[in-house]
């Protein structure tokens, strides 16, 4: 339906009107959100130059679709491209709409995890310390932008092995999202399954355990069983389990997690669970909290 819509637009007001770029813009971000992202960047590509052609760098539709299209190369991995385009955006937008402005802020969150992807977590700490401090002072505490910077930010203090800095943003996200989105709210099972891997890497095994026990129920109760999150999440708590030593717990969830993923998602899949290792076995739970809300412009 975008697509016939594009082209409708094309036909009646050309390929430079500025409406039209906005309809490609959007099938571009359309893509990236169904996945699709080598479309998605192919798209956006030749939308982000004509946009600085014809409207001019500092026009708000470029910066938007530049934007954009950092957000899909950072989808596809490729942060080396992702990062000098925010960067770029960042620095006009503070140029042009200030500091301050909620444009501003959401796009140096995108950089902030771009340099978190990129294993840059100094400068990811940094610019999410500061993102999530303007965004509460800007908008309140109980705004839900300040719950989703906070949650890059105690992503970014895990991968920079500030764990307990990690566990006490995580643990006080959770609370707040409860009160603020309700218990039911599905950021608050990523943010679970972050704390859980927080709590891991700090050997915190029980706490681990009863936390992915939780994530698991509500992921059910709330996804359904055939979800693919129910899989990681189960496969979550049997590391757990193994960690503390209940290998027969591990185990006996193993041998239902790897048929059902089998059945669900192939036997090449990717999450196809391997054999955890054992408590001691390289870093404490080796595990990498999800990232909580894709942030874009």
């Amino acid at each position: 339906m975008q697509r016939v819509f594009n082209a409708d637009r094309e036909r009646l007001l050309g390929l430079n009107h500025p409406s039209t770029l906005n309809a490609q813009a959007n099938l571009g971000a359309l893509c990236r959100t169904a996945g699709r992202i080598s479309e998605a960047i192919a798209i956006l590509e030749r939308v982000a130059a004509d946009a600085e052609r014809l409207l001019g760098p500092d026009h708000p539709h470029t910066l938007t679709i530049r934007g954009e299209l950092a957000a899909s190369y950072r989808a596809a991995g490729n942060t080396g491209k992702a990062i000098p385009i925010l960067e770029r955006v960042a620095a006009d937008r503070e140029r042009l709409l200030g500091p301050d402005h909620p444009g501003t802020l959401i796009v140096q969150g995108e950089l902030g995890a771009s340099y978190q992807s990129a294993g840059n977590t100094g400068e990811a700490i940094a610019i999410m310390e500061r993102v999530a401090a303007d965004a509460e002072r800007l908008l309140g505490p109980e705004h839900p932008d300040i719950l989703s910077a906070r949650g890059e930010l105690a992503i970014s203090y895990w991968s920079a092995g500030r764990i307990g800095e990690a566990i006490a943003t995580n643990e006080q996200l959770i609370t707040d999202s409860e009160r603020l989105l309700g218990p039911d709210h599905l950021d608050i099972l990523i943010a679970r399954a972050n704390l859980a891997a927080s709590y891991q890497s700090a050997g915190r095994t029980g706490e681990a355990i009863a936390t992915n026990e939780q994530l698991v129920t509500d992921s059910e109760r709330l996804l359904g069983p055939k979800h693919p999150d129910i899989l990681a999440a189960r496969g979550e708590l049997a590391i757990s389990y193994w960690s503390a030593g209940n290998t027969g717990k591990a185990i006996a969830i193993l041998e239902r997690l790897v048929p059902d993923m089998e059945r669900l998602l192939g036997p090449d899949h990717p999450r196809h669970p391997h054999r955890p290792g054992r408590p001691g076995d390289g870093e404490k739970g080796g595990r990498t909290p999800n990232r909580l809300t894709e942030l874009s412009s």
